[in-house]
């Protein structure tokens, strides 16, 4: 089961998910993908001392999910063909694509 949860921070609402494991003590805070919030807690603490700590970290939050989110885009798949233009260990060559029977 998911938990899931968020708080108001100023104006902006952080969302984030709980994942649940067997530490003892330490809560972790890890941003994933494109600006996912995770919190890895032990599973006795309550979801209200979970928003507590966002709370308390939503500056760091907020400025590593704006760095994540403002990165591009991944590039796209290539499909090569001959002609184009491929950077290899500092130098740029062109293709030539040769088909075989195999």
């Amino acid at each position: 089961m998911i938990e899931r949860s968020q708080i108001q921070f100023g104006m902006t609402t952080i969302p984030y998910s709980i994942r649940r494991t067997d530490r003892e003590k330490t809560v972790a805070l890890t941003i994933e993908g494109r600006g996912k919030l995770v919190v890895s807690a032990p599973c006795n603490v309550s979801i209200d001392r979970l928003n507590g700590i966002v709370r308390h970290k939503a500056p760091w939050v907020i400025k590593r999910i704006r760095r994540v989110s403002d990165l591009p885009p991944p590039p796209s798949e290539r499909e090569f063909v001959s002609g184009e233009t491929v950077r290899y260990l500092g130098g740029q060559y062109r293709l030539k694509v040769v088909e075989s029977r195999d």
